[in-house]
């Protein structure tokens, strides 16, 4: 990270001058990976290997969902990531809920992890929206950043009298599989953060994944990233330095909720009337 983003991101909440000690400890870490000797990139197999064909028939199952489909045939494969191995593209990472982030994720057991990075089954999810009668709006959050307006819907109201018509929207949570990219021999996450992080912090090494090959660096730009210089140069941030004490830092972060605010108004416009030709006097 830069000097002064890592640096104002060691302060606590309240805090916003960096003090001299946050910086000798930004200027520690940039120094502990400088040292780092410049081992090459494992070959691109080592990293990311073929699935084992124990998990055929989650892929079978994975392959029929409607929002898999878009992976299958455009340029994505599928592989079993080594995630002490990958290259991060995301200055930090949240650790909060990592055990029940991974429930159900079992070490030696691919197809229980298979799970959590590729779901291959619709996960239930309650949503339960709030109305405010005084703004007339529905509100609803999530902790899930995939929350999403998916539709809109508009009928009759059934089983009311005719003339009742009711307009909305249709929200959900999207899912989210695990992706890898590879660039110049080198593995990148790009979706799929938490859940790695936290597979990787129980000790669980290995996780299914999507898979694709990509041709200009630009397509590592993502939202909130470090910059290609630190991705691409020598001595590249790997998801298992996020738990390296030497160039990482536990800290307290603001945390954000994905909120949908669905309003209804009731408006009251002024129409001119219309004329239908200038007035003429008549004898």
């Amino acid at each position: 990270m830069d000097e002064n983003a890592a640096a104002l991101l060691l302060k606590p909440l309240q805090e916003a001058i960096p003090s001299p000690a946050d910086r000798n400890r930004v200027n520690a870490a940039h120094a502990a990976v400088a040292v780092r000797s410049n081992q090459p990139e494992p070959t691109p197999d080592v990293v990311v290997r073929d699935l084992p064909a124990r998990l055929d028939d989650h892929v079978a199952r994975l392959r029929k969902r409607p929002a898999a489909e878009p992976y299958f045939g455009k340029g994505w494969s599928l592989g079993v990531v080594d995630l002490r191995k990958v290259h991060v593209l995301l200055p930090t990472v949240i650790t909060d809920g990592g055990p029940a982030r991974i429930r159900g994720a079992s070490l030696g057991d691919i197809a229980s992890i298979a799970a959590i990075t590729l779901p291959a089954e619709l996960r239930t999810t309650v949503l339960a929206p709030g109305f405010d009668p005084t703004k007339n709006a529905w509100t609803l959050s999530s902790d899930n950043p995939n929350l999403r307006v998916v539709g809109q819907t508009a009928g009759q109201v059934e089983g009311a009298v005719p003339g009742l018509l009711s307009m909305g929207f249709v929200v959900a949570e999207l899912p989210s599989f695990m992706q890898v990219s590879l660039y110049q021999n080198r593995w990148f996450l790009r979706d799929g953060y938490h859940r790695a992080a936290s597979l990787l912090r129980a000790g669980i090494e290995l996780a299914p994944t999507f898979t694709q090959r990509i041709q200009h660096p630009e397509e590592l730009v993502i939202s909130g990233g470090l910059p290609l210089s630190a991705v691409l140069g020598v001595n590249a941030p790997r998801l298992s330095d996020y738990f390296d004490d030497g160039v990482s830092a536990e800290v307290r972060v603001p945390t954000s909720r994905k909120v949908v605010v669905v309003q209804a108004l009731e408006l009251s416009v002024l129409e001119l009337p219309q004329s239908a030709g200038p007035a003429t006097d008549k004898a």
